[in-house]
């Protein structure tokens, strides 16, 4: 991806200190020049005259991609796309070693050099979320991007509006909760709605069930929609037996079709849903070499880097990270649009293809070391890990041939 923008910033930036080298160049630059740019993956930063910034850019291969842009032919060349060649100054870099840390580089970047205007460069989306405040005057779930923006509950994530409605709608469906907010508002004076007249609502708009006990119930699907499924699983088995055993065997229909609606829970789209808090990760992404990983820690929309891990690896380097993401995370942080921003690129890799994601392992309290060893030792091969050549192989390999 690349942003080219009019000239604007200063060269006292404090982006500039984010690269890891650069290298002036003198027009007409010569394709020599190009050399000491790395071949390698990371975001390049073309500047024009007194370090003004034109185009950030990430690419799997810099040089290439600086050869590109600035040799290329006359006649691309227009009053929309400047001759890039005639104009450029200096090539700045920053390597990365994966896909994760290249977008979330160019994402620091992006947001430094233009802090208003960033959000409209990114490859990636804020994530979906579904609110709830059953402490307000009249609850009810909705799907949102504005992710801890008032107060209540969130719920996700989710990769489009529409997974975040169909949960909404699914949890609606199971604990017979209003579908329509207007309505609701104007509890206890309204006329049922037609979910109230099938008797698939509780009716708090005509006043059938009272408003303090309606807020409880959708407390209990807040409950529900956090993960904490186990005891309405068991309360419906429970009731149903009972239902059975009375030979009131309509209620047990009904009931045996609750239990049954909680299967729409379990597909793929809502395999991450939890409370928005718990969203706690640590990824293990590709290194600079097959025997090294990069180390990210992630608490809600707060990225840091942890290091470099051997491989093989080694029992001390596990214990280091798990204890550093248990002094880290769950801290009361500001919660603003970068770290919506944040959040929203750990959910693109969470649902991306397994090759660009690297290992993303949701943070528990318990996790032991040996947890985190196993978990990458399973995708060593997705992670190009591979340990040091044992002596004599290859000549014990040639022997078995002869």
């Amino acid at each position: 991806s690349s942003c080219t923008d009019r000239p604007g910033g200063s060269a006292m930036a404090e982006w500039n200190t984010m690269f890891d080298e650069r290298v002036e160049l003198h027009p007409p630059v010569d394709p020599k020049e190009l050399a000491r740019i790395p071949a390698k993956r990371g975001v390049v930063l073309l500047q024009g005259a007194h370090a003004v910034p034109i185009s950030l850019i990430t690419s799997a291969d810099l040089r290439s991609c600086v050869r590109n842009r600035l040799f290329r032919p006359s006649e691309t060349v227009t009053p929309a796309r400047a001759d890039l060649r005639s104009i450029t100054r200096c090539v700045c870099w920053k390597l990365a070693s994966s896909w994760f840390e290249n977008d979330l580089s160019y994402f620091e970047l992006a947001r430094s050099i233009w802090p208003d205007r960033y959000a409209k460069l990114l490859s990636w989306r804020r994530a979906w979320f579904v609110h709830v405040g059953p402490a307000d005057e009249y609850p009810h779930f909705r799907a949102t991007r504005e992710v801890f923006a008032r107060q209540g509950r969130y719920f996700g994530p989710f990769v489009t509006a529409r997974s975040a409605q169909r949960f909404i709608e699914a949890v609606q469906d199971l604990f017979d909760l209003c579908r329509d907010h207007k309505l609701l508002a104007k509890s206890p004076g309204a006329d049922p709605c037609s979910y109230g007249q099938m008797g698939r609502c509780l009716r708090p708009c005509d006043g059938t069930i009272r408003m303090e006990r309606y807020r409880e119930v959708v407390g209990d699907a807040a409950d529900f929609a956090g993960g904490n499924r186990t005891q309405l699983q068991e309360s419906l088995a429970g009731k149903m037996a009972l239902a059975s055993e009375a030979l009131e065997f309509e209620a047990a229909a009904g009931i045996k079709s609750r239990i049954q609606r909680l299967g729409q829970f379990d597909l793929p789209e809502y395999r991450y849903v939890a409370a928005a808090e718990s969203l706690q990760f640590i990824l293990i992404q590709p290194g600079p070499t097959r025997r090294k990983a990069k180390v990210f820690l992630v608490d809600r929309g707060w990225i840091t880097p942890c290091g470099v891990l051997d491989y093989p690896l080694q029992e001390a380097q596990l214990g280091d990270i798990v204890q550093r993401m248990a002094d880290w995370a769950g801290a009361d942080r500001q919660f603003g649009s970068a770290e919506r921003w944040r959040l929203g690129l750990v959910v693109h890799y969470l649902f991306s293809a397994l090759q660009r994601g690297g290992l993303i392992l949701r943070w528990r309290p318990q996790m032991h070391p040996e947890q985190l060893g196993r978990a990458i030792e399973q995708v060593s091969d997705r992670l190009k890990l591979r340990g040091p050549k044992q002596p004599g192989r290859k000549g014990s390999a040639k022997r078995t041939r002869r």
